[in-house]
């Protein structure tokens, strides 16, 4: 058991030494990943400020050139002024000249267009306002003859429907009369069936040799009763188709008139109808020839009142181009008072060349340096993308691992 014991305290040792070695290992290659990664973020940072200095610089250009550009145009513009002042100032006053002629030329037209255009509005309304007058009482016979054609159209149809009404009752009386008659005649016969029941039963009662006297008596009176009854059913006969006749033929003499009263306000109506058209057409071949005259002078109007605007608009067209030559001669003036101004503006030019060079200088240094940049430090900045990459990799790697666990 001895010499086991002796073994194991013998590789103690060799395995510590391992773990150091390992670990030294560890803590190197750990030091080389951070200088690594340290050296291409600063690289990265260097090469996006030599760019963002190179763009503010070519800015910065970009808009020098602008402002040289506008000072040039007004530059030249005033030495163009100056050096043809004299004959610039002379072609002003000429077209000047001109358009104040022609202006005042369209004003008078203007003037001479706007008195015809009231002058025949006014022959215009007076016109109309004559129409109206002579139309008026042909518009107003329209008019009544149109009302009295209503009331007869009205009044006949009333006339329809008292016609019907009547009708209706004379189909009533009729159908009463009939009804009546055939009641009556119903009447009759029951009385003649009775009064032959009664004189068969009094035959049977004298035949029988036992009959009482007061048997015999008392169907004798039973007779002479439905005899009675009998007589007053035929005089029923006669009396009631007397009374219903003359109610149906009251109720004729009633549909009679009705209809002649009908046929009456068919003709009035059919007069009125034809009065109402004649007045109605009259009047509107009255009033179609007046508005034709009416349109023939509007047109005239609307023509005169259409030149009267172009003139106008030509006229508030040569103001603008009075207002546009009075504007330049002031230029002129204003431009050939101050010559000092141009001498400015020349140096500011010259100024401004200059600084714009400065800056061309500094933005192509600016542009070698980071090109200069980038080329030293592709390395590095690849090492340090790929490192991202890595670390990226390796946290979502862990982050797997966990969430599977």
């Amino acid at each position: 058991m001895q010499p086991k014991l002796n073994n194991s305290n013998s590789t103690q040792p060799t395995h510590t030494n391992t773990f150091k070695r390992m670990m030294e290992a560890v803590m190197i290659v750990g030091k080389r990943f951070v200088a690594l990664f340290v050296s291409g973020a600063q690289a990265t940072v260097s090469v996006v400020q030599a760019t963002r200095k190179q763009q503010e610089i070519q800015s910065k250009v970009n808009e020098i050139k602008t402002q040289i550009a506008n000072d040039q145009t007004c530059f030249e513009h005033r030495r163009a002024i100056e050096e043809n002042y004299d004959d610039l100032v002379t072609d002003y006053l000429n077209k000047q000249e001109r358009e104040k002629t022609a202006a005042s030329l369209l004003a008078k037209e203007i003037e001479q267009i706007s008195a015809k255009v009231k002058l025949q509005e006014t022959s215009l309304n007076t016109l109309i306002a004559k129409h109206e007058e002579e139309l008026r009482p042909y518009k107003e016979l329209m008019d009544s003859s149109k009302g009295r054609n209503d009331d007869s159209a009205r009044a006949l149809a009333d006339a329809k429907r008292d016609v019907k009404a009547a009708d209706q009752a004379l189909a009533a009386a009729v159908k009463r009369r009939d009804q009546q008659i055939s009641n009556a005649h119903h009447n009759v016969d029951s009385a003649r069936e009775r009064l032959t029941r009664v004189e068969a039963g009094l035959s049977r009662l004298q035949q029988d040799p036992n009959s009482t006297a007061a048997a015999i008596s008392k169907m004798q009176g039973e007779v002479i009763t439905e005899r009675a009854h009998l007589d007053v059913a035929i005089k029923d006969v006669d009396r009631i188709s007397n009374e219903e006749q003359q109610s149906v033929n009251a109720a004729q003499d009633r549909y009679n008139l009705q209809k002649q009263a009908c046929e009456r306000a068919n003709t009035h109506s059919m007069n009125a109808q034809a009065e109402a058209r004649g007045h109605r057409e009259e009047y509107e071949a009255l009033y179609k020839d007046k508005k034709s005259e009416e349109t023939q002078l509007k047109d005239a109007l609307d023509a005169v009142k259409k030149d009267l605007q172009q003139k106008q608009q030509s006229h508030k067209e040569t103001h603008d181009r009075l207002a546009d030559i009075q504007a330049a001669l002031d230029e002129a003036h204003s431009i050939h008072a101050t010559p000092e101004m141009t001498r400015t503006l020349y140096t500011k030019i010259q100024q401004e060349t200059k600084l714009l060079n400065e800056y061309q200088q500094t933005h192509e240094r600016l542009s070698q340096h980071a090109r200069d940049l980038r080329k030293r430090t592709r390395l590095q900045r690849v090492v340090f993308v790929a490192l991202v990459l890595v670390i990226v990799v390796l946290v979502g790697i862990t982050l797997y691992a966990l969430v599977q666990r």
